[in-house]
């Protein structure tokens, strides 16, 4: 898990990141760096999965740093489009990688299915019904919002060329619950991965980029963010998330990845407290309203009286989302965003790293692994003065390696001539 997030005005952008990876379930590594400098304006930021397709996103941006980092981008959107060009080549395609990045997200796909038959009794496990919740899947992947970029070879082109990968993920997926499917189901199989590759569903693998700061023809700083998933056979997938327009919009705080904490400090409720507030008072309201009609209605009047009943509450509960809504938007995040509007820019840095810190001590003190921790890497961008790091680790020490300034920056350093290793290459 990871801890980032955005703070943009019309004076500058400033990001924060927290350093730590999960790796499996318990282990935790302190020291990944997810900030990365593109060019003198602009930077890029990864959360989610380190890699795509097996090949590491540090390996990717800081190749496309070097040579492409030294050249000017009209927009910030102009550079995103550029490093998924740079992503597409040849090069950062290893096979294996690719086959992997399909494989886990079949499994995901289909342990849905594969849940949803371990709740059926073993007499109804038949063919027609495995093959129902597979279309039923198949027309949920269809109602997903947003927009995929993929270029999708036709469904019987994926079958014929997927069709070892999904008979081994069936297999192993329902060996969970000892159960074959029978081979006949296996196109069905095939067009539910499909059907969700096409679809704007992410899976757990999923890595976001976000690309920001400014283009050569921007004036004010811009936010460009998109989810990267699965690499099938070679072909980017990739969705639009978000894009910002400080000059309509006004300023803005995005939290990213584990945003919970922030959420609860920037909204005075998390999201998720919030609807349960609201799915409450609608099981509230629903016991309350059927009782009284139980107790006062007769019986042959019952059933049209609560299905009046609750039309009634499903329009007042939806009413109340958007005040409680609005209210929360008054009482706190309106406030906030003013406020930060007029903030000087080194403010804004300083906020944005104590937004990340929050986040790894709530997480610290809670009953859940420690996935946000680490060094926290603030950096902030503006027109004038371009990237600024405001805090930045490194895995070693720069006096002890002066000759990194050199091959990085072109620093002229004064190398040591008493003894010892003086670290020139």
């Amino acid at each position: 898990m990871t801890a980032e997030v955005a703070i943009i005005t019309k004076l500058a952008i400033a990001v924060a990141a927290d350093s730590a990876v999960t790796v499996g379930e318990t282990k935790v590594h302190r020291s990944t760096t997810k900030i990365f400098a593109i060019s003198r304006d602009i930077a890029a930021m990864i959360y989610g999965y380190s890699e795509l397709g097996g090949m590491p996103w540090e390996i990717v941006l800081k190749r496309f740093r070097a040579e492409h980092g030294p050249g000017a981008f009209p927009t910030v959107q102009a550079c995103y489009e550029r490093i998924r060009a740079f992503v597409n080549e040849p090069r950062f395609k290893i096979d294996e990688g690719a086959t992997e990045s399909l494989i886990r997200f079949s499994i995901e796909v289909i342990e849905v299915v594969r849940d949803s038959v371990a709740d059926l009794p073993e007499g109804q496990r038949e063919v027609n019904s495995i093959q129902e919740l597979i279309e039923r899947e198949i027309r949920e992947y269809g109602e997903i919002e947003g927009t995929i970029e993929y270029v999708s070879p036709d469904l019987a082109t994926f079958t014929k060329d997927a069709e070892d990968i999904i008979q081994s993920v069936v297999e192993s997926v329902f060996e969970d619950i000892e159960y074959k499917p029978p081979s006949e189901l296996l196109p069905k199989f095939a067009a539910l991965v499909f059907a969700a590759l096409n679809s704007p569903y992410m899976s757990d693998f999923m890595s976001g980029l976000v690309v920001f700061g400014y283009g050569e023809t921007e004036l004010f700083p811009q936010l460009y963010e998109v989810a990267f998933d699965c690499l099938p056979f070679g072909q980017l997938r990739t969705m639009f998330i978000d894009q910002t327009n400080v000059l309509h919009d006004g300023a803005a705080i995005y939290p990213l990845a584990e945003r919970e904490v922030m959420d609860s400090v920037l909204r005075g409720v998390t999201p998720h407290l919030h609807e349960m507030f609201v799915e409450t008072a609608s099981v509230i309201a629903s016991e309350v309203a059927e009782r009284i009609i139980n107790d006062n209605v007769k019986e042959d009047e019952r059933t049209v009286s609560i299905a009046l009943a609750r039309k009634v509450i499903t329009e007042v509960i939806e009413n109340f989302g958007e005040i409680s809504e609005e209210y929360i938007k008054d009482t706190y995040v309106y406030g906030m965003v003013e406020t930060i509007d007029n903030m000087p820019k080194e403010d804004i840095a300083v906020l944005a790293e104590a937004l990340v810190e929050i986040t790894a001590l709530r997480i610290k003190t809670s009953r859940d692994i420690e996935s946000v921790a680490g060094p926290v890497d603030v950096c902030l961008i503006t027109k004038g003065d371009g990237l600024i790091w405001i805090k930045r680790k490194h895995y070693f020490d720069l006096a002890k390696n002066l000759q990194y300034l050199y091959r990085r920056y072109g620093v002229p350093v004064a190398v040591p001539l008493h003894g010892g290793d003086d670290g020139a290459e």
